[in-house]
Parts: C-alpha cells; structure tokens; sequence
C-alpha cells in the first residue's frame, strides 16, 4: 500500500509491532515457540505446509482474509458453493474487495484447508480468496503463492527482530519478564491492529494517536495531523520522499502521485 507523500520517521517502533513488546533479552527456552524464521527483504513472507508442500505465504494484517493465487488453489481445493459461504460473507461479496486504489468485484472463493506453520496447524474456516498474484510476485521480486490475513494474524502471537533478521511466531503469549517496554493496541475481527502511541509535546502535555499495523505496507503512512505534530514537537527529523511512486495491489500494479 503507498500513498502520494511518503514521509520516512526514524521512530523506536518498529521492532514492538507485533508484541506490542519490546524485549530486553531473549529467552533461553520457550516450549510455546512454534516457528523461527529468517526475515525476508521483501516482507514477512512465511514458509506454509499444505497437503504436505511447502508454500510461501505474505503476512499481510491489512488484509482481512487470506488469499490465494487462482491457479495453485485449483490444483489444490475447490470452490465454495454459494450454500455454505458464511453469512457475514455476503456482505463482503457486495461490497467487493477493495484495493489501495481499486475495488474487485469478480473474484472467486475457494474452500479453505489446513495450513502448517511451523509445528501448528491452523483450520480454515473463512473462505480463501482467489486471486491472480503474478504481477504481485514480479513487483516484490519473490514468488508469492498466497496471502495470511488477519484472521491468522489474530490466532498466534508475532515477534520482528530487526536486528538478527528474523521472525518468531508462538502459539500463546510469550512471558512478559523478558520485555522491557509495552505499548497498547486495540483488535477487532476483521480488521488490523490498531497501535496506540502516546505523544509529548514540548510543554509536557501527553496526547495520543491511534496507527494501523498494516504489514503489508511498503512504507509508514502517518496523518499530516501527526506529522505536524512530530515535525513542530521535534520528535523525529521528516523527509519527504518521491512523488510518484507503483505499488502493487491485488488489482495489480498501480501508479500513484
């Protein structure tokens, strides 16, 4: 996802994303750790087991459901009849899935089968949907044959080491001993975290902002609102980036200036 002006913040937040924690040292064992995972330049981009093969799937929590390419999910399951698509799907089929700049109203679903990550098995529950992803794959320079949403992203507790490159998934939350700091966010079905960051500005007084955690995104995007603030508080020095930059998107690539 990418907006006409993109600002680059040098911010302490990256690393607390998916804990919402950041660790002051790593624990020496941990039975609840079910993946640890090298983290790829072009993203989260997880190793998933499906009927024994091994996928690469793009953690995505901007997206609300999870997705598939059409052409491996054909060999794979088959479509959902429209008789036992869920009821808080239909809604979803009239509205359509909307894109960073595009809204897709053709597109198929596909029932959904189990996936391995790491030593945990996930059932599927909500539909897969289907989606061409080769221009997808070209514009990040990885083949990508399908896309975790939310709805995995909520099951399993998430850590991004910046640092040692990596990525560490557990089945239940790690203990909070080893971390140092914490900060709040908000969850709610179908939708992506919201991380709430507390601000303080020059006359000591406290405000909060409220940011999505979309990793799906190339890029932070940040309201002019709170860049004013960060800009006129000196939180951080703003640069502004190109103008015109592609992006790719489930409608494929996109332009935006």
């Amino acid at each position: 996802m990418r907006m006409p002006y993109i600002y680059r913040c040098l911010i302490g937040i990256i690393v607390i994303l998916f804990s919402a924690c950041q660790p002051s040292e790593k624990p020496e064992h941990d039975t609840n750790r079910i993946l640890i995972t090298p983290l790829s330049a072009n993203g989260i981009v997880l190793p998933v087991i499906i009927k024994n093969k091994r996928y690469s799937f793009l953690l995505d929590t901007g997206a609300s459901y999870s997705a598939i390419d059409n052409k491996l999910a054909s060999l794979l399951t088959l479509a959902t009849p429209k008789k036992d698509i869920p009821l808080y799907f239909h809604q979803f089929l009239t509205d359509g899935l909307i894109t960073t700049n595009d809204k897709l109203n053709n597109f198929k679903l596909w029932r959904p089968l189990p996936i391995k990550i790491g030593t945990y098995t996930i059932l599927g529950h909500d539909p897969w949907i289907g989606l061409d992803l080769t221009l997808f794959s070209q514009a990040i320079g990885q083949k990508i044959d399908g896309i975790l949403g939310i709805e995995v992203f909520r099951q399993l507790n998430w850590a991004i080491d910046n640092k040692a490159k990596t990525v560490t998934i557990w089945k239940q939350m790690p203990s909070k001993i080893n971390y140092q700091n914490c900060v709040p966010y908000e969850d709610a079905y179908a939708q992506s975290p919201l991380l709430i960051l507390n601000n303080k500005n020059r006359s000591g007084q406290w405000s909060s902002a409220s940011l999505n955690v979309d990793t799906g995104a190339d890029d932070t995007i940040i309201s002019k609102e709170l860049l004013s603030f960060w800009k006129n508080s000196n939180r951080c020095k703003l640069t502004l980036d190109q103008n015109n930059m592609v992006g790719a998107s489930a409608s494929g690539l996109n332009l935006f200036n």
